[in-house]
């Protein structure tokens, strides 16, 4: 009799830990799902893979064209990268930038959409616009502008974000090359503050030439806006998860003297993004309630949205390369183009959807 009640202590006992495994698995994964889902393609859009090692991981792509991407770096700021999409036809190019004195080289970043360069840099702030091949530069004092990030629209134009101090928000700012004045109340944007009215607003600016577009796309909730090239709003945009607003910490500390404010705990809804023609290409930080975590670890997802209605239309995932993930990428019709640390990778796409 005792052995028979002890069995069935031991099964009972049993029986309870199996459910609350269960019931604590059950709490996990509705504690983790982001609450939406994701569509992807039944066959992968992406073939022909070409890789080029450039053995250091400080290049970035700074413009593509038909035949040709543009690489710089960002430890050598006169210097660019020139290779076909097969990469075996590679050229450095020196950009023989006069040295002026009064611009802060280490925070250059340079844009190319031939046959114009542009190397922006946002402390001093300056500007410093040249064409292919003959490199005849122009040098641009933005005055008191600085600016944290930045996009050309040529020939003659360029878009910058800024921390406002009075209105204590990041705005955008439409500002011409060589200018006489800058009329700021008209020529600038206030992207929407949630928070802190800097973090809360980081993003990505991106310029469609196609649609003639300034586009958006917030990193820490899950909207994107198109602008026209006045910085009128043409439209807002929503990605498809539910992170509506930014979930950051905001911290104030006081070093040496001096208040410093950094985020922390944030989470980032979306990481990058590229456009082209109708298209716009969001590197999503989060995974969906439909995908394998062990699918999403191992690949960068890319979510595919119209600029014509805003809708989302499907995803894909751009794999890992030796274990690293995309830091930057760039889409030019069948083609895409991305960084994997050190590594230079194209890919054939063809997601047998009309993209035109």
């Amino acid at each position: 009799m005792k052995t028979l009640l002890y069995i069935s202590s031991c099964l009972l006992g049993s029986i309870i830990i199996i459910i609350g495994l269960y019931l604590s698995e059950q709490i996990d994964n509705k504690r983790n799902k982001n609450n939406f889902q994701r569509i992807f393609l039944s066959t992968n859009p992406l073939d022909s893979i070409h890789v080029l090692d450039l053995k250091y991981n400080s290049y970035y792509i700074a413009g593509l064209t038909k035949k040709k991407i543009y690489l710089a770096n960002a430890t050598k700021s006169d210097f660019l990268i020139l290779t076909d999409y097969d990469l075996t036809d590679t050229l450095s190019m020196d950009l023989n930038i006069p040295e002026y004195e009064n611009v802060a080289w280490g925070a250059i970043k340079t844009q190319v959409d031939s046959p114009y360069v542009y190397i922006a840099e946002g402390i001093v702030p300056t500007v410093i616009q040249g064409t292919f091949p003959d490199f005849q530069y122009m040098k641009t004092n933005l005055k008191n502008l600085d600016f944290n990030k930045s996009v050309a629209i040529k020939p003659s134009n360029i878009v910058i974000r800024r921390h406002d101090s009075e209105l204590q928000q990041t705005v955008l700012v439409k500002a011409p090359m060589n200018p006489s004045s800058l009329r700021l109340d008209t020529l600038s944007y206030a992207l929407e503050k949630q928070l802190d009215g800097f973090f809360c607003s980081d993003g990505v600016i991106l310029y469609n030439h196609h649609l003639a577009q300034i586009i958006y796309v917030y990193a820490y909730r899950n909207q994107f806006i198109g602008l026209d090239a006045n910085l009128n709003v043409l439209y807002k945009g929503n990605t498809i998860d539910t992170i509506s607003r930014a979930k950051i910490k905001v911290d104030t500390l006081v070093y040496e003297n001096k208040t410093q404010v950094k985020s922390s705990n944030a989470k980032i809804v979306n990481k990058r993004a590229a456009v082209h023609k109708d298209w716009l290409y969001v590197h999503s930080g989060l995974m969906a309630d439909n995908e394998l975590k062990e699918h999403f670890d191992e690949n960068s997802v890319i979510d595919v949205y119209s600029l014509r209605d805003q809708k989302y239309k499907f995803s894909f995932y751009l794999p890992v390369y030796k274990d690293k993930k995309v830091h930057d990428f760039k889409v030019d019709d069948n083609k895409i183009v991305a960084m994997h640390d050190r590594f230079l990778i194209t890919y054939r796409f063809n997601p047998l959807v009309p993209l035109n």
